[in-house]
């Protein structure tokens, strides 16, 4: 399939440009939902468009 894993912690966001997505380790870390930068994702992503 070709996928590949990412490290990322809490403070850091993956964007895929070719597929316009954004992630977090958000439920892969052991963190509340409060600590992940999601302002970020949103910022990335709206830059994609």
């Amino acid at each position: 399939m070709g996928g590949t894993h990412p490290e990322a912690d809490l403070s850091q966001e993956i964007i895929d440009p070719k597929y316009r997505l954004g992630t977090s380790p958000c439920y892969m870390l052991d963190a509340h939902i409060l600590e992940i930068a999601t302002q970020n994702i949103g910022n990335e992503l709206i830059k994609l468009m």
